[in-house]
């Protein structure tokens, strides 16, 4: 019995407070009902660039066949309990879609303002994985086929897609969810995902131990059992290339980094690997992940290090501010003091991008010199937009005892 491990003398008192708080869950949820008075979208409805628009919670099937274009494939995006800045997100979203001719993105706001959303309660994120399948059943595509659907989710945007899956087969449904990128999952390692992999070609989980909230928790999160290897796979990333800290709110961080590794995997089913370092000057993005991979995470040689200064080099000095980026995650591995000025003069651009910045000030945190530290500490004072990283720095920068000089 449900309630046999409490004393008889209790249980009355249990069922009791069972039920109060089952319908607490139902009034607080709005029965169901979208338009519940309390309930207030995190962002509006309709798009939001080119290519995303923004979903809410409860959207008629027919409401959204009639507003958005035909595509050939659709980058459906599940938030967790908050989504942080919903506009980093869409841009986030829209540089994936990038990565894939005849593409459009939808960001589903499940939920709204519902305050069960804000504890993940199973009524709220059952009713959103219902609501899941009929807006992917809804999305169209060109002369009317089905199109492609790949699943980017969140935190508590995980659960809800393999709650979608595991109602698409209760149902029987043929719909098909091509891959699926899950970053920053709360569930259990242990937690069935039968009917995710059943319907998707890929899922790749991307977890890092610095995910305090996560691990808060619980400490079994993070990796997934079901997911061995293959197409079907763990990603373990507790930093950026650069090495800047990985955590639970930084996984959707709007990035060339994520741009590619990402939307790698959401157009082609493969997550990015080490390459051969190529010749400078070199432009493609893949081949300067790639080669970025690889000397991140084998040991240097002469050889290696001399390449791979040549191509930071090479890279700052691109016009390409994707590839100008790379030049900066290229010196913050390499750690070698020739690329301090190209950084600096990077840095004093006007037009220099937050996300270029932040790299930048991570490559000359890791380069780790008395001098540095003084530098840093002045950009904290008037950089605001990078306070997180130069908190990060100074604070590695500290614990290793590198002081400013006197």
């Amino acid at each position: 019995m449900r309630y046999a491990h409490i004393p008889a003398r209790f249980q009355r008192f249990a069922r009791h407070l069972s039920a109060a708080m089952a319908l607490c869950s139902l009034i607080l949820s709005g029965c169901g009902m979208p338009n519940a008075p309390w309930k207030k979208p995190i962002a509006p409805a309709g798009p939001v660039s080119p290519d995303v628009t923004v979903c809410l919670e409860g959207t008629a099937p027919e409401q959204l066949r009639a507003t958005l274009k035909p595509a050939g494939r659709w980058i459906v995006m599940i938030p967790g309990i908050s989504s942080g800045d919903v506009a980093a997100s869409c841009r986030l979203l829209q540089h994936l879609v990038n990565e894939e001719p005849a593409s459009r993105g939808i960001f589903y706001d499940w939920g709204g303002g519902d305050p069960m959303r804000k504890v993940a309660s199973p009524i709220a994120t059952e009713r959103a994985g219902g609501d899941v399948l009929a807006l992917c059943s809804a999305l169209p595509g060109p002369d009317g086929q089905r199109p492609i659907i790949d699943i980017l989710a969140h935190s508590a945007g995980t659960i809800i897609a393999n709650k979608a899956a595991n109602r698409l087969a209760r149902e029987g449904g043929t719909l098909r969810f091509r891959h699926v990128l899950f970053l920053g999952t709360p569930h259990d390692a242990n937690v069935d995902l039968t009917a995710l992999k059943a319907a998707s070609d890929a899922i790749v989980n991307v977890h890092s131990n610095n995910d305090k909230i996560n691990r808060t928790i619980s400490d079994n999160m993070g990796r997934l059992n079901q997911l061995p290897g293959g197409p079907y796979r763990n990603v373990r990333m507790d930093t950026s290339l650069s090495g800047r800290i990985i955590r639970h709110y930084t996984f959707l961080t709007d990035t060339p980094e994520n741009w590619h590794q990402y939307g790698t995997f959401l157009a082609d089913g493969t997550w990015p690997e080490a390459g051969a370092i190529p010749s400078a000057p070199c432009s493609d993005v893949g081949r300067l992940h790639g080669a970025a991979l690889s000397l991140q995470t084998q040991p240097p040689t002469e050889k290696s290090q001399t390449a791979g200064i040549h191509l930071a080099l090479s890279c700052l000095e691109s016009d390409n501010v994707q590839v100008k980026t790379y030049g900066a995650i290229l010196a913050a591995i390499l750690k070698d003091q020739t690329l301090l000025d190209p950084l600096k003069r990077e840095l004093e651009k006007m037009e220099c991008p937050p996300y270029l910045q932040n790299e930048i000030l991570q490559a000359m945190g890791n380069m780790a010199t008395p001098e540095m530290v003084r530098y840093l500490q002045r950009q904290r004072k008037t950089s605001p937009e990078s306070a997180e990283v130069l908190r990060d720095v100074l604070r590695r920068l500290k614990q290793e005892r590198i002081r400013p000089p006197r």
